[in-house]
């Protein structure tokens, strides 16, 4: 063999295999072209707007995604409900009377339990003879390894038609149905704990906005966390301005001094402190103040800031007379309504013995009457002793 022909059969060796590699390289560039639209509808359905997060919006958007993949029919999904385990429909689009008893029958031969034990989508061939070949692709629901449900959707592929592709695509939208379906079951307990610790806190709120002492919270940075209704009254500033605040900016430079010390003194030596001042508010008010100091320690033994129990000292000291009084005044009261009693009673009685009284007088008038006058008939027929 010549070097021609030697140089002209390796040439035709390199052009049939480019032309393998070319051919491979079309199917390749074609499914790579259809799993970029797939992963494109893919990564779509992952972003699902936040304002779409309800478990139907979840289930239709799921179904509009694989509708681009298979010839949807129509679609069901049932979940299980966590008491007895059954399947219970929660969303469906499209199922006639016929689709029904067909999901039902599938339901009873334990096909649902099938997929789940699969872990990914199956198809089941349906033949009607009214209707064109089609076929029953059921899908289960899993979140965090565990079953939450089944998604079913009618198609009229036949099962033959259905590729590796189309089941792998299929059973990532699903999963991803699945995650979302448990954010929105996150977000909605996660609403729920939300409305719940709004109702404890406004509940703590009206307690403490109810508590006769101004009541002042001072955290490690020097804010002010918790500042109630009574405290706004004593030191003559409003909630809005103090919360969030440093102390010594919106309260009385004189108060403001005095917290200052007794922070100071919580933070490294004592942890409760008692103290009483002349208090000038301002505008001609003033009054003698008290102070309870408290520090509040969390579980791990840190403190986490330093609550201030403030009273009016005066308005407690009038308060705590104006009840002895009051209490001393109440036992007068019910002394004096024990001796009206009492004299009530007498009256009852000394009517009681006056209308006796009447009564025997009349009846003695009445016996006397009649025995006068036997006595006198008497004294006239006796005889006569000169007689």
């Amino acid at each position: 063999m010549t070097i021609d022909e030697t140089q002209n059969q390796n040439s035709e060796i390199t052009i049939k295999s480019l032309r393998r590699e070319v051919e491979l390289l079309k199917g390749t560039i074609a499914d790579l072209k259809s799993s970029f639209v797939e992963l494109i509808n893919i990564d779509k359905f992952a972003l699902v707007k936040k304002e779409h997060f309800t478990i139907e919006n979840v289930l239709n958007d799921l179904v509009g995604f694989i509708s681009d993949i298979l010839p949807v029919i129509a679609s069901t999904f049932y979940f299980i409900d966590n008491k007895d385990r059954s399947f219970v429909e929660i969303y469906q689009q499209g199922i006639d009377e016929e689709m029904k008893i067909e999901i039902a029958t599938r339901l009873e031969e334990g096909t649902f339990a099938w997929a789940i034990k699969e872990g990914g989508a199956i198809v089941i061939p349906l033949h009607n003879e009214k209707k064109n070949n089609r076929s029953l692709m059921i899908s289960p629901l899993i979140i965090d390894n565990q079953p939450i449900g089944v998604a079913c959707f009618y198609s009229n592929l036949n099962d033959s038609e259905y590729t590796p592709q189309i089941f792998q695509v299929i059973n990532t939208l699903v999963g991803r149905a699945s995650l979302n379906i448990a954010t929105v079951n996150r977000v909605n307990q996660l609403q729920k704990d939300s409305e719940k610790v709004s109702e404890i806190k406004d509940y703590l709120t009206l307690i403490v906005n109810s508590i006769a002492q101004g009541i002042v919270v001072i955290n490690n940075d020097d804010k002010i966390s918790l500042f109630n209704r009574t405290a706004e009254l004593i030191i003559g500033i409003e909630e809005n301005n103090a919360v969030g605040s440093n102390h010594y900016s919106c309260i009385p430079p004189a108060l403001a001094e005095v917290i200052r010390e007794l922070l100071n003194r919580c933070r490294n030596e004592d942890s409760v402190v008692d103290f009483e001042f002349e208090f000038d508010r301002g505008e001609g008010v003033s009054f003698r103040l008290g102070i309870t100091t408290t520090e509040l320690i969390d579980s791990k033994g840190k403190l986490n800031g330093v609550l201030f129990s403030l009273r009016d000292l005066f308005t407690t000291t009038e308060l705590t007379r104006l009840k002895k009084i009051d209490k001393t005044k109440s036992l007068e009261i019910s002394r004096f309504k024990e001796s009206l009693r009492g004299i009530e009673k007498q009256l009852q009685q000394n009517e009681k013995m006056a209308a006796i009284g009447q009564m025997a007088a009349g009846v003695a008038h009445e016996i006397n009457n009649p025995l006068g006058s036997i006595a006198g008939f008497i004294q006239i027929m006796m005889p006569n002793e000169d007689d």
